[in-house]
Parts: C-alpha cells; structure tokens; sequence
C-alpha cells in the first residue's frame, strides 16, 4: 500500500505556506465547482534565476521532515489558469550536492531545459480543475537527461540520492488534495488512459512525432508514422481503462485504433505482407519491411484484449485482425530461430544490404514470455516448442550441426 503524507486540503489539512512579494497571498476559500474549502493563491511577481533556474518570491512550501524521501509522486487537484506554474526543488546527492529545478506550467511543449538546473514541462493548454499527478524522480531523470552534457555521476539518479525540498507556485490558481505518496498506479493509469482519448487523431491512432533511423539512408521513417506495438498496447489500457471504470468512452477509442491494422504500411498504416500474403502489423513500418517479432505479438494482445472485451462488430473486427496475425505468427516464427537464440526482426530477409539482427537476451527472454502467454491462448504446439526451445537456448544449448 502506497503511503502518503497529505500536505493541504483547503480544510482539515493546511501547510504552512510562505508568501513574499507584493500582492502574493494565500487563502482558502470555498470553490462552488468542488462543493469545498481549497487553498487559494496569488502570487505574480515569481522570478526564476536565469543562471541557477531556482525561484523567488511567490508561495513557497518548504517539504516537511515527516515526508519519507521516497514519497516522490505528487499530485493534486489543481485549477490552472494561463499564468499560472508550479515549481519543485531538488537535491540530488554526489560528491557535492546538486540542486535542480523542476517547472510545470501551461505549454503544448513536452519538455525543454534551460541551463544546467532548471527544467520545463508542459502540462497541456487546457485550464479549469484537473487531476495532476506527476512522478518527481522520473520527472528529474529525463530532464537531466535532456541536458546533454551532465556529469557522469548524473546520468543515472537513484531514489536513494533524491530528496524534495520545496514547492512554489506561481501566478493565480488554486489546489486541493495535494499529496507526496511512494506510489500513485491507479492515478497515472487513468492520466494515461485520458491522455489517450484526447489525442487520438482522426485515423483512430497515435502518431509518434520523432523521426525514426533503424539503418541509414536504407530503413528510415519520417516524423508522423504509427507503431502496431503501440496502437496494441494503448488498446490493452484502453479496454482494462473501460473495465475498470464503466466508461464506454474508453472501449470505443481502443476500437477506432484497429483502423490502422488495415492500412497497408506504405499507405501510413502498419499493415505489412511478408511473401506468400501472411500480414504482419509493424512496430516500424519502413519500407521495405522490417517485420520486428516483439512488436508483432504487442501488438496481437491488444487485438485480443479488444475481441474478448467489446461485442457486436467491434469484437468481430478485432477477431479477424487477431486470427489473421496469429495465423502470420505461427508460420513464420521458425524464421526467427537462429540455433542458438531469436533474430530481433527480419531486416536480412528483406534488405539484403545488411546482416542478421540477433535478439539481445533480454528480448529474447521477452520473446519467450510472449510466446508462453500466446501459447495459453492458442493450442498449436507451434507456438509452447518454440518458447520451450528458446528457454534452452538461454540455458547455453545449441542446435546440432552438420
């Protein structure tokens, strides 16, 4: 069980917030939307250092020793408006500590970073009540990350290293319920689920907005493209979201990501055809193919958590794009076995220019665990000797020679 340490509610539980500035201020005042006392602030004059990105002036809440310093995922009820920003401060232990500045604040910008300690995320353009939930050590990890040139010491922080030592909010807003817990799942869960539903395009998918280079000048993919892996394992949130919740609006968004299963790949879909018509619905849908495995099967349970989750045509269409896939798989996965481990994709089949891409272990051992789950859901023996042969294969057994 998660523990939490409650730090304001507006009512029952009230920080002890400290106001600089002329006209910053804080009250809690009673919000008509939530039927509640909340906490109330303003505070426009904040300024953030250009040099050290730390603030002042503003609200600020100096964290308690009682939080736990692995009481790192915050979150609240926080009503944004276009001013308004919320700012963590960090120290992060090494040979001389180091202090970072984390900012959350209205912008369609996911992530940039100013300097070497201040780091910005956007948090959307949409204002009102919301839900904010944010894991602070992941938070801190990509944005140090995003740096470039960081320390060694910094390319990986641990839990054990960090510590929050305070908030500051900036501009006008309000909040509720804000909490440091070691753990919020159902919270982030629903984040992502919610963040799915609004911003699935028309074409019922996710397209990934990075450029994309598997081998140069040969297997390249433009921003805009769309990953099968990745309309697969939205549609298994999407449909355990509807499960849990009740909400249709759920299962009808993880039924218009099956749109994409039947575009072929050189259309913008994922759709692929390996020799002999078998479809295969790509993690990368380069031309020509590549026809990655793991992304493969991510991408078949989704289409069976769908067909077994929805009724009607919706159940139907996902049936067929699953058995379609199923039949694909059990054909061609002997392709992949190498004698003494899995091939990753079959880049060597279809470009001809590059060698084989052997599976690290830790695919393969993905491959296997993918293999076994398929195997409970299908009876061909297909599908359990691969995976008990594979296992072997880890244990350091080789197929016989001539």
């Amino acid at each position: 069980t998660p523990r939490r340490s409650l730090l304001e509610d507006g009512s029952g539980q009230t920080a002890d917030w400290q106001v600089s500035g002329s006209g910053s201020r804080v009250g809690r005042v009673v919000d008509t939307f939530r039927a509640d006392k909340v906490l109330r602030y303003r505070a426009n004059e904040c300024s953030v250092s250009s040099k050290t990105g730390s603030g002042g002036g503003g609200v600020q809440l100096t964290i308690p020793s009682s939080v736990g310093q692995d009481q790192l995922t915050l979150s609240m009820d926080w009503f944004l408006q276009h001013n308004t920003s919320l700012s963590v401060t960090y120290a992060v232990k090494d040979k001389k500590p180091h202090t970072f500045h984390v900012h959350y604040l209205p912008s369609d910008t996911l992530l940039w970073t100013r300097g070497t300690r201040s780091i910005y995320y956007g948090v959307g353009l949409s204002y009102g009540w919301r839900r904010f939930t944010r894991n602070l050590l992941v938070d801190l990890q990509k944005g140090v990350a995003a740096m470039g040139h960081v320390p060694r010491t910094l390319r990986k922080i641990s839990r054990s290293r960090v510590q929050v030592l305070s908030l500051q909010l900036c501009g006008e807003g309000r909040l509720d319920n804000l909490t440091l817990a070691t753990a919020e799942h159902l919270q982030h869960f629903y984040a992502a689920a919610d963040w799915l539903t609004r911003h699935q395009d028309h074409t019922g998918g996710w397209p990934i907005t990075v450029p994309r280079t598997i081998v140069k000048d040969i297997l390249q993919l433009a921003s805009g493209w769309y990953s099968a892996m990745a309309q697969g394992q939205a549609i298994s949130l999407l449909v355990r979201a509807a499960h849990h919740s009740g909400d249709l609006t759920y299962l009808h968004a993880a039924a218009r990501a099956t749109h994409l299963y039947t575009v072929n790949s050189t259309q913008g879909g994922v759709r692929a055809y390996f020799p002999g018509g078998y479809a295969w619905y790509e993690e990368y849908p380069t031309t020509p193919s590549l026809f990655v495995l793991n992304g493969f099967i991510y991408s078949l349970i989704g289409l069976y958590d769908l067909k077994e989750t929805s009724t009607g045509p919706v159940s139907a269409k996902a049936s067929e794009l699953f058995n379609t896939g199923m039949t694909s798989l059990k054909t061609l996965v002997p392709l992949f076995d190498t004698g003494w481990g899995s091939l990753y994709d079959l880049r060597h089949f279809t470009t001809s220019r590059v060698p084989p891409k052997p599976a690290r272990w830790d695919y393969h051992t993905t491959h296997i665990t993918q293999l076994l789950l398929l195997s409970a859901l299908d009876p061909d023996p297909v599908l359990r000797d691969t995976a008990e042969r594979w296992t072997e294969y880890l244990h350091g057994k080789r197929a016989s020679h001539n």
